[in-house]
């Protein structure tokens, strides 16, 4: 792997679109950044939440898979784990209204939520 610049990404990007695009984001980055030959493909994963219902919360990831060589481009989501709802309240919560992500996501990931709801 190599390190991205995830700085136009939220901590924790919200619903398939936000996901979707932190993945293309990380691959983009990778390819400019460390010059990735255009015939070498490139795995992008980002993870998100997503909201199924009324305060029903669920982290999956979107993984994509580029291969500019072969003309492919594969999406993929791993497995819906369940979040408790006050947790995304509690990282809806310490996002900033002028937060400039707002609009893809959360300022806070869900891990450090949990760990202060946690107290670990």
């Amino acid at each position: 792997g190599v390190a991205v610049d995830t700085s136009a990404i939220p901590k924790t990007p919200v619903g398939f679109s936000a996901g979707i695009a932190g993945a293309e984001m990380r691959i983009k980055y990778a390819r400019n950044a460390h010059e990735i030959p255009a015939d070498v493909p490139i795995v992008g994963i980002q993870g998100f939440l997503l909201e199924v219902g009324e305060n029903k919360w669920y982290e999956l990831a979107a993984i994509i898979l580029e291969d500019q060589k072969n003309d492919v481009n594969l999406q993929m989501f791993t497995q819906m784990t369940p979040i408790p709802s006050q947790i995304v309240t509690v990282a809806k919560e310490a996002t900033p209204e002028d937060y400039p992500l707002k609009s893809m996501g959360l300022a806070v990931s869900v891990g450090a939520s949990m760990a202060a709801n946690l107290q670990v």
